[in-house]
């Protein structure tokens, strides 16, 4: 407006005829040349403002207008007061040129109900400029799954608009994208609501190289309820494609940016300053098939519920301000080479040092975390003992117990003190009633129980075991204190079996265990069952 004053004060002061004659009803010619002078002097500045405000220019070409709510597509076009009606009548202009800009007025809104597009940009070198902002943002509607917003020739700049996917179910491709030199900036993408979800947001490319040096900045992709298969796919193979400073909210059943596979290949593409949030469970937020692409994503939050469903980098590189933020619990999984993470450890960046992930400083505290448990669980340990009941499997098998799998009832690890005291479940007989059985580790098979014999009926269920008496029912602390050994050096703990094979019976031994260092367990033996 400062500019406008001083224009107008300039003109005022710079024609004497304005400043000296007195508009009279003697001077009505001189009056109304002075009013239609201003008027359209003021009409031109106008539009030049509203030009430079929002950033729409062209070096030499015409500024088109379109207004839905005064406008018709028979008018020129060349005025807001004979602007067209519809963004598609604009570029329909016959004198439409790479030079020129189409002015979308404020709050203009346009709805495609039936198939085809709602707008194709097929004039190379046009700016299309939206005007307004939030609500007054212009807007087009697609309620029909055929319906399009399409940009075909080269060099286009398609600025400040809200594209709205949801008027309908199923709109199967939104927005088209396959010029060369494409600018897409400063618009809102609505492809998901409770009433309808899109199948795509943005698909690039029509064939290999037709949408080479693309630039996607400074917009919104909002898809929070499902339905859609990825917000942006790179169909073809093309180079120095750019996505910068966007905002990605989306539920792809895909990925939220998907480069398929079947050959595909970007060439320097660059994903730049992006938040990208996957709220599809497993699903990435940037899926890059193959290993054939170059480019770097950097500076960006990459979203998702699951590490492991991140990001595939397909040969992008990843800068170190790049961070993964993990939702919920997450999963674990391999990240990609000069990745931050994010968690609910907190926020660690750095440069991958090419070592294995065991190496890095989350799985470093992932181990931490694992050992801190173990410990607790072996503290907890020391305070009460742990038990086993372990029962004989094969039973009725001679010879020594270190080699016969079947008489091996324990395995212990590091050192341990234990309790064992056999019950005889089911009544234990022997061939030609002269069989013996002792229990003892490695070292000395009876350095526990030494040999008893075991005559018909002489062990019978319910009777317990700790020296060659074999029919006691009742324990004294003595007697208990007998089978309480220290085993240490990883002994394991067997029965065996002498003269005679038994013909009969169970066994189970209770064991009761307490570690005495870090490393000290007790597990069942191959022999026994619990």
């Amino acid at each position: 407006m400062k500019r406008i004053t001083i224009i107008l004060l300039a003109v005022l002061m710079a024609a004497p005829a304005f400043g000296v004659i007195p508009i009279t009803r003697r001077n009505v010619s001189t009056s109304r040349l002075l009013d239609t002078l201003l008027r359209d002097r003021i009409g031109t500045l106008d539009s030049q403002v509203s030009v430079l405000q929002t950033g729409a220019t062209s070096s030499s070409g015409v500024t088109y207008y379109v207004d839905s709510a005064n406008g018709a597509d028979t008018f020129t076009g060349k005025t807001w007061t004979t602007a067209k009606a519809t963004v598609e009548g604009a570029m329909d202009i016959s004198a439409l040129t790479n030079k020129d800009t189409i002015l979308v007025r404020e709050g203009y809104s346009e709805t495609q109900s039936v198939t085809g597009a709602v707008l194709t940009a097929d004039v190379a070198g046009v700016t299309i400029k939206g005007l307004g902002a939030g609500r007054l943002q212009p807007k087009f509607i697609l309620s029909h799954t055929g319906a399009t917003v399409d940009v075909t020739a080269d060099n286009v700049t398609f600025d400040n608009f809200q594209i709205d996917a949801t008027g309908v179910d199923s709109v199967n491709t939104p927005i088209n994208l396959s010029g060369v030199g494409v600018r897409f900036v400063n618009c809102y993408l609505r492809l998901a609501d409770t009433v309808g979800q899109a199948d795509l947001g943005i698909s690039v490319g029509l064939a290999d190289g037709d949408s080479n040096d693309l630039i996607i900045d400074n917009c919104i992709f909002h898809a929070p309820n499902g339905g859609l298969g990825t917000a942006l796919t790179l169909d073809f193979d093309h180079e120095n494609v750019i996505v910068s400073n966007s905002i990605f909210n989306v539920d792809a059943s895909t990925a939220v940016i998907d480069i398929p596979t079947a050959g595909n290949a970007q060439v320097n593409f660059t994903v730049d300053n992006c938040i990208i949030n996957s709220l599809n469970a497993d699903e990435f937020a940037i899926q890059a098939n193959g290993t054939g692409n170059t480019g770097t994503i950097k500076s960006c939050i990459l979203i998702s519920d699951a590490e492991a469903t991140i990001l595939d980098a397909g040969g992008l590189q990843v800068s170190e301000d790049t961070r993964l933020v993990v939702t919920g619990n997450g999963e674990p999984g391999v990240l990609p080479a000069d990745m931050g993470l994010v968690d609910l450890l907190g926020d660690f960046t750095g440069p991958d040092d090419g070592a294995a992930q065991d190496d890095n400083v989350k799985a470093s505290l992932d181990l931490a975390h694992t050992d801190l448990d173990a410990i607790l669980a072996q503290a907890a340990s020391f305070s009460s003992p742990n038990y086993l009941a372990v029962s004989t499997g094969v039973f009725d098998t001679t010879g020594t117990w270190s080699t016969v799998a079947s008489h091996e009832i324990a395995t212990v690890t590091g050192l341990v003190r234990m309790i064992i005291i056999p019950e005889c479940t089911v009544s234990v007989d022997s061939v030609s009633n002269t069989g013996t059985i002792e229990l003892g580790d490695e070292v000395g098979s009876t350095s526990i129980i030494a040999a008893s014999t075991l005559g018909a009926g002489v062990m019978v269920a319910g009777e317990l075991w700790t020296d060659a008496t074999l029919t006691r029912t009742i324990l004294t602390q003595t007697q208990i204190d007998a089978t309480t050994i220290v085993v240490g050096q990883g002994q394991d703990i067997g029965y065996e079996v002498k003269t005679n094979a038994l013909s009969a019976g169970t066994i189970v031994f209770h064991i009761f265990w307490t570690p005495l260092d870090s490393t000290g367990a007790v597990a069942a033996g191959a022999g026994g069952t619990l």
